[in-house]
């Protein structure tokens, strides 16, 4: 299994592993038991690589299969991991992981196929018990014996800042810079194009997410975008609409990739036109008016999910097109939030 590398620091030790360092000519090595091995000789890979930066600080722990998981639980600091690539097993006697700054020791796990059935005998792996400081230095250091030979193998690494750029999408490879309730934060990205189903952000590319009930591109508002292909001019025909939960001045937009407002029949059957910052397909849900929400699916169609002196609920729509006349379905009560369609809201 190709798991991530492990940050160390702190003490851990680990029981003895068997194994056989061979030469490059495949002869066996002659080297004393003992004498400090040179790592370049052995040939150990680490990651992250010495001098590294902008690494993950945290780590959600979801891969397949899940390793146990720290005794505080995930997210737990990044993955770090020693490799010996030459045929030879590693066995660990001390790791060791501190911030260069502060000095702080740090509390670790350390896997080896002893404990991890996943991992193979010339691989451990290191996982801080918790989250790492952003923009941070630390240094890891690893002490054993390969082939019966010993080693002490020292490196450093940075974390990178907290926080990413939803435009700029700054994230390590692999990763995407979603918005959530949380804030802003760096996942493994997925694979859903522009238009696909989804149900969750991270089923998305990089660069886009998940509004309503399809993949969204998000695109630059800014009269001089950094990058002319994600201007929201270039790049939505349809029109674009704030990013929900970013502040009004954010110049990050999602485009809109078909408004239902005009027409509710470009939905699906099982799907409703709901208000999301503008008005999209997503799948309906069953609520009625004045029943608690928290996304567009809760609600039955006819309704949204819309906030009221600080209560979310379903609230019947009325007085755009195809609505009912607000005097019917509110009263006297109607508040107006779509001036551009004179859509309102019965509170």
């Amino acid at each position: 299994m190709n798991r991530p590398t492990m940050v160390v620091l702190g003490l851990a030790t680990l029981g003895a592993v068997g194994f056989l360092v061979m030469r490059s000519d495949g002869g066996p090595s002659g080297r004393a038991t003992g004498d400090a091995l040179d790592p370049a000789e052995a040939q150990m890979w680490t990651y992250p690589a010495d001098g590294a930066t902008n690494v993950e600080f945290s780590w959600d722990g979801k891969d397949a299969p899940q390793p146990a998981a720290p005794p505080q639980g995930y997210p737990s600091g990044p993955v770090i991991t020693l490799q010996a690539t030459q045929g030879g097993a590693l066995v660990v006697s001390k790791v060791g992981m501190h911030a260069v700054e502060q000095g702080d020791e740090i509390e670790v796990t350390v896997l080896a196929s002893e404990n991890d059935a996943y991992l193979n005998a010339e691989t451990i792996a290191v996982i801080p018990h918790r989250p790492l400081e952003p923009v941070t230095t630390y240094m890891v250091e690893i002490m054993g014996e390969v082939a019966g030979e010993s080693f002490h193998k020292e490196w450093s690494f940075t974390t990178r800042r907290e926080g990413c750029d939803l435009l700029a999408q700054d994230c390590n490879p692999g990763r995407g810079c979603f918005l959530l309730s949380t804030g802003r934060q760096c996942l493994w990205a997925g694979q859903g194009y522009v238009g696909q189903a989804c149900q969750y952000p991270t089923e998305c590319m990089a660069g886009l997410t998940c509004m309503g009930s399809s993949c969204v591109p998000l695109c630059d508002s800014s009269e001089t975008p950094n990058d002319e292909t994600i201007a929201c001019s270039n790049r939505c025909s349809g029109g674009t609409f704030l990013v929900p939960g970013a502040e009004a001045e954010e110049p990050a937009r999602l485009c809109v990739l078909e408004s239902c407002i005009e027409d509710p029949s470009v939905c699906e059957d099982s799907e409703g036109c709901f208000w999301l910052g503008g008005f999209v397909c997503a799948e309906a849900g069953t609520g009625a008016h004045g029943s608690e929400c928290a996304q567009a699916s809760d609600c039955e169609r006819g309704t949204s999910c819309l906030g009221h002196e600080g209560q979310f609920s379903c609230r019947t729509l009325c007085g755009g097109p195809g609505m009912p006349a607000c005097s019917d379905a509110c009263g006297d009560e109607a508040l107006l939030f779509d001036a551009e369609h004179q859509v309102s809201f019965c509170p």
